[in-house]
């Protein structure tokens, strides 16, 4: 009835045939949900430290799973002025840095600040972020 993909994708040379394949754990009419990282102007060190291989554009998504056999019912973002901050500063001083800093007592601080400003940041629907929330259906 549902499947739930997130965070997987980018980290495959062939997004579009493992796309395809989920689409045959569900059975037709069901649900299925897509975490990505958007916009590729947002690649950056901390893309290549998780291992990704790409980063996705909306339209572009939308049509893979189209091909794939889903039908895309919505297509969100997340990741605006909070999580753009604590992006470009990871970026800045490196993820291995970044770390090590949150297990600082400062860094543990700063860490707990972030994720307040998350929990609104998840509140705000934009069309602008850098992670993409993708619910489909099975065609």
């Amino acid at each position: 009835d549902v499947l739930i993909c997130s965070e997987v994708l980018e980290h495959i040379d062939n997004p579009s045939e493992i796309a395809a394949l989920m689409r045959l754990a569900l059975k037709p009419g069901g649900t299925a949900v897509f975490t990505v990282p958007a916009g590729k102007r947002w690649w950056s060190s901390q893309d290549v430290f998780a291992g990704h291989v790409q980063r996705f554009e909306a339209e572009e998504f939308r049509k893979m799973l189209n091909k794939a056999g889903f039908r895309v019912k919505s297509l969100e973002w997340w990741g605006i002025a909070p999580a753009l901050l604590y992006d470009r500063l990871t970026s800045l001083i490196g993820p291995r840095r970044a770390i090590a800093a949150g297990r600082s007592t400062l860094g543990g601080s700063v860490a707990r600040a972030l994720y307040r400003l998350f929990m609104v940041e998840d509140l705000i629907h934009c069309r602008a972020g850098f992670q993409m929330i993708v619910v489909a259906e099975r065609r």
